[in-house]
């Protein structure tokens, strides 16, 4: 997730590492609820909701800006390397297989109980392995990939960095008009039958095509055009632009408008601000934040693993804990500790293939 930092660079870049960590904790909210599961609306809910459909939603954009960021900053875009860009994409392509492979038992039993049968769940299977992600979280490799391949092609086209931008931009808004504005794109027949084919086969609009080019297209820009705010108009930035995403969020729900809260107008400028608040932060230990901003990866990619295992044993425990924060405080440690493993275990020459999960 835009681990690529030179070593020379990580001082700079520290500010980066711990969001990235503090943000593959959000990913794990996202999944598994703080304040637990709840059957009847109370303020546990309503905190979750507030967590899970809010604050969280920075997290996954964040992690595209800063691959864009991180491999275009030294791109020549007068003449582009497309080996570089190659490069990457198939390094992705790598860790999406084996995250794929990694996550395939539990694929497996969907493709053995699902209702229309074993060729059915197989075709899906292919189709969501190619355009949407293998496994439920594993969207964001998927999306990073058809992103960077996008891109490369309109480098190819000769599109400048701003060109790009736009063009994403406006398929990122098209993309919202399926997501958190579906009310408002459902009172309009024609759109809402373009939709309605177009989700006959690829279910959402939350993919490399709508999503993830906008945000890698916007960590590209940054890179190129390096915008001068300053740590202080960044924090105030961050704040209003947090401020009318939560004014966006309790209109969208309020209005029953969305049928998901994935992505948001105000999320735009929320996501910019928080990413340069972060890189304008230095911190002294910037080794150790590198190491936290490589776990990250660990924790996203491997988390949902963790959290069906404990999800089967709370089977086992007092029905009332469901409610609890342990599940999800759980997953947390048990996804911390693993991580470690692996990260201690990838630096010893015998289980250095290791490295290649992340």
């Amino acid at each position: 997730m835009g681990g690529i930092i030179m070593d020379g660079e990580l001082k700079r870049y520290s500010g980066i590492d711990l969001t990235k960590f503090i943000c593959s904790f959000f990913v794990i909210m996202g999944h598994v609820p703080p304040f637990g599961v709840h059957n009847s609306s109370n303020i546990y809910t309503m905190l979750n909701f507030g967590l899970t459909q809010y604050i969280c939603r920075l997290a996954v954009p964040f992690f595209f800006i800063c691959n864009g960021y991180f491999l275009f900053r030294k791109i020549d875009f007068a003449n582009p390397d497309s080996n570089k860009i190659k490069s990457r994409i198939l390094k992705i392509i790598k860790l999406y297989i084996i995250w794929s492979a990694i996550y395939f038992p539990l694929s497996l039993t969907e493709l053995i109980k699902h209702e229309k049968g074993f060729i059915h769940r197989v075709l899906v299977y292919i189709r969501d392995f190619l355009f949407m992600g293998s496994y439920v979280h594993l969207w964001y490799i998927n999306g990073l990939i058809i992103a960077l391949f996008i891109i490369a092609i309109c480098l190819k086209l000769n599109l400048r960095p701003k060109a790009i931008l736009l063009v994403s931009l406006f398929l990122y808004l098209i993309g919202l008009l399926d997501d958190s504005y579906y009310g408002l794109m459902n009172r309009i027949p024609l759109l809402s039958k373009v939709f309605e084919v177009y989700n006959k086969y690829f279910v959402t609009t939350r993919n490399g095509v709508f999503i993830a080019f906008f945000f890698v297209s916007l960590g590209m820009f940054i890179s190129v055009k390096k915008p001068q705010i300053t740590h202080k108009q960044s924090a105030v930035l961050f704040f209003i632009s947090m401020l009318l995403m939560l004014i966006e969020t309790f209109f969208l729900k309020y209005y029953s408008i969305a049928r998901g809260f994935d992505n948001c107008i105000f999320l735009v400028p929320s996501v910019f601000f928080f990413f340069n608040l972060s890189s304008s932060i230095e911190l002294y230990d910037s080794e150790k934040c590198s190491r936290l901003g490589t776990m990250s990866r660990l924790i996203y990619y491997g988390h949902l693993w963790v959290s069906i295992v404990i999800l089967q044993l709370f089977d086992y425990l007092p029905e009332g804990l469901i409610a609890t924060p342990l599940r999800f405080l759980m997953v947390v440690a048990i996804t911390i500790m693993i991580s470690l493993v692996v990260m201690k275990l990838s630096d010893m020459q015998r289980f250095k293939w290791l490295k290649k999960m992340y």
